[in-house]
């Protein structure tokens, strides 16, 4: 659960949790305290204090396993009755990732040009029917 952690640390903080440009050995590099000043200040105090409680130095007082854990991410996720949906996982997605989010024709476009099935969009362009949320 520690490792997870640190993956958790490092996607909160946008940096590594730990200086290893230097030449310090394992133990000296293990013995840094965890920056948790360096998390990102949106970030609410109870997620703060599951990744505080995944590194803790003592490992008694770490989540006993993967399902213990999974469950504090899971009542942090729904705390307030909701948690994401597909239009803000989506919303989320286009903001961060909007590379991905671009329209492009498909190879065969100009044999079937009056056919909705005529350009081919990247794997974000919603479904017919469906609303894009605005992510501003």
């Amino acid at each position: 659960m520690y490792a997870l952690g640190v993956v958790l640390f490092e996607l909160l903080a946008g940096r590594p949790m730990r200086n290893l440009e230097d030449n310090a050995g394992a133990a000296a590099v293990a013995d840094q305290p965890v920056p948790y000043q360096y998390i990102e200040d949106h970030v609410g105090s109870d997620l703060k204090d599951i990744v505080k409680r995944m590194l803790d130095p003592n490992p008694q007082q770490r989540f006993n396993n993967a399902n213990e854990t999974a469950v504090a991410l899971e009542e942090y996720i729904y705390r307030d009755g909701y948690g994401p949906t597909i239009q803000t996982v989506e919303a989320f997605m286009r903001e961060h990732f909007s590379e991905m989010y671009t329209y492009t024709d498909s190879p065969d476009s100009a044999d079937s040009a009056d056919s909705p099935e005529s350009s081919a969009a990247t794997i974000a362009d919603p479904p017919a029917g469906l609303t894009q949320i605005d992510s501003s």
